[in-house]
């Protein structure tokens, strides 16, 4: 899995998000920290879920379609939290 943040000119930080990802038998979750005090947003490659495939997050009670490029897939989250997305097949 990677994340992508554009890079600030001239300016090196630190790292703005931690992205897990755990695999335990056909149960797959992915876990999004956010350390900012902005909202972030991250592009995941989730190649390894099929298309139309739903994340359900546990924290918040949001779901999200991966429904168009999963090796592209973006998601915004707010300052100082965190996401915990459990794969559902669509």
């Amino acid at each position: 899995m990677s994340v992508n943040h554009p890079p600030e000119e001239g300016v090196e930080r630190p790292a703005t998000c931690l992205i897990l990802h755990v695999f335990h038998g056909e149960e797959k979750v992915i876990v999004v920290i956010n350390f900012l005090d902005r909202k972030a947003t991250s592009t995941l490659n989730l190649s390894f879920l099929p298309k139309g495939s739903i994340l359900y997050d546990e924290l918040n009670n949001e779901t999200f379609n991966v429904n168009k490029k999963p090796s592209n897939f973006k998601i915004s989250t707010p300052r100082y939290s965190s996401r915990i997305l459990i794969f559902t097949e669509g």
